[in-house]
């Protein structure tokens, strides 16, 4: 099952859910909600996610500007787990306005307050943002350049956050700096971590800007490739 938070209006714009079971949330008309979030945004997300209570799902949410909705699905989980996130930047950064939830800190807040989560695996950032990261030495947090350079404990399930900025701008153009990561490569290590572990849900962000067709067109084809890996086991 596909749950599509519809912020900017991309996905009117796609078409790659319509191959799968999928519900299109209208989220157009929230405020508060982009690159930061608000207490009353907040509460209102958090209510529509928890009313169609589908945490083992694929949720898809717009570009990588409304990456802390990622931090709302987690407040589902009710047992030990690992977070795997593939991103170009570490979301570890604390906001300078305060106690407010952002794109740029909802691992961080995750980190802080989320009994459950056990550690987080950050794979992919670019170099100079890990070095700016205040918890690069904390052995609850790992870096990495890929999944295949660290171990997993299959005992403790997962959930996976991905924002497409990951990728290298030679596969498509989000609206953050990117990465170095290749599709395949990408999409070669989400088939590898399904394989003998239990997946709790996935989420996927990154799209372009609204106005730019032909990334949009792209990455309509990426959305679909990665869907397809998880639509079966979840």
């Amino acid at each position: 099952m596909l749950y599509l938070h519809s912020f900017t209006g991309i996905y009117k714009k796609q078409d790659f859910y319509k191959s799968f079971n999928y519900k299109l949330l209208d989220d157009e008309k929230l405020a508060g909600v982009r690159g930061y979030m608000d207490d009353e945004t907040k509460a209102h997300l958090l209510s529509e996610i928890r009313s169609f209570g589908k945490l083992s799902a694929v949720h898809f949410l717009d570009s990588g500007n409304y990456h802390h909705l990622s931090r709302l699905y987690l407040e589902l989980i009710n047992k030990p787990f690992n977070l795997v996130v593939y991103d170009n930047h570490t979301d570890m950064q604390f906001s300078a306005f305060g106690n407010i939830l952002s794109c740029g800190s909802w691992i961080a807040d995750a980190y802080k307050s989320l009994e459950n989560l056990n550690k987080i695996f950050i794979i992919g950032a670019d170099k100079k943002y890990i070095e700016d990261c205040e918890f690069n030495r904390d052995d609850r947090v790992i870096f990495a350049e890929s999944i295949f350079d660290i171990t997993l404990d299959k005992s403790i399930p997962i959930y996976i956050s991905v924002d497409k900025d990951v990728l290298s701008e030679e596969e498509f153009i989000s609206d953050w700096d990117q990465g170095k990561m290749s599709v395949v490569a990408l999409i070669d290590e989400l088939k590898n971590i399904i394989k003998g572990f239990i997946i709790l849900g996935v989420d996927i962000c990154g799209e372009p800007a609204i106005n730019d067709s032909f990334n949009i067109s792209l990455s309509n084809n990426i959305n679909k490739e990665l869907a397809k890996i998880f639509v079966d086991i979840l």
